[in-house]
């Protein structure tokens, strides 16, 4: 992939309306909400890179929820439908945004293990595609971000720190889906709460 076909992270801050983040929240939010656990949310046992500058949390553990997976047949969850106006707000108010075929649609929950660590970095897929994480709530866990991208037939063991954005409730962050990039545990608070959407 050249330079000029990856494109860079953009954050927006109070992207959806106060009234509809709230009708998100108290469905997501609610204790009955169907949360599945994940040993591993990265699915990998150890990992596959290094990086100096950040520490890989022994736990690797969270808890998330499909609402929409094209490989699995497209709507998953009856919950899919509260977000349709996310997605058009994406499409409609980001204009590096164009989705011709949406892959997937995910929540993450994140809870406090007392580790003040990240995820396994890791990228969703390995083929081009972009990725926009709607963070629900304040939190302490940033979302970190690495130099490297991923390439077919490049074998990468080291990455290195680029920057790092702090769960802001209502604020978007869009990125090409094959940087590098990894979550961390909530370390001031008891739970982040992230919705992750993949297309092309």
């Amino acid at each position: 992939m050249s330079n000029e076909e990856k494109i860079k992270p953009h954050l927006y801050t109070g992207f959806l309306p106060p009234w509809y983040l709230k009708t998100i929240q108290d469905i997501i939010f609610k204790d009955d909400f169907p949360w599945y656990y994940k040993p591993s949310i990265t699915l990998d046992d150890k990992p596959k890179y290094t990086c100096d500058e950040v520490t890989f949390a022994k736990n690797q553990s969270g808890f998330g929820h499909m609402f929409y997976s094209e490989d699995r047949g497209g709507k998953i969850s009856p919950y899919f439908d509260i977000l349709t106006p996310f997605i058009n707000a994406c499409v409609m108010q980001i204009p590096e945004v164009e989705i011709n075929k949406l892959i997937r649609v995910r929540g993450q929950l994140t809870i406090n293990n007392g580790e003040q660590a990240c995820h396994y970095p890791h990228v969703d897929f390995n083929y081009p595609h972009k990725t926009i994480l709607l963070y629900l709530n304040n939190s302490s866990g940033n979302t970190i971000m690495f130099n490297e991208f991923y390439e077919e037939d490049k074998d990468i063991t080291k990455l290195t720190y680029k920057t790092e954005y702090t769960p802001n409730e209502n604020t978007v962050v869009l990125f090409d889906g094959l940087q590098y990039h990894a979550s961390s545990f909530p370390i001031e608070n008891n739970y982040r709460y992230v919705l992750n959407l993949n297309y092309i």
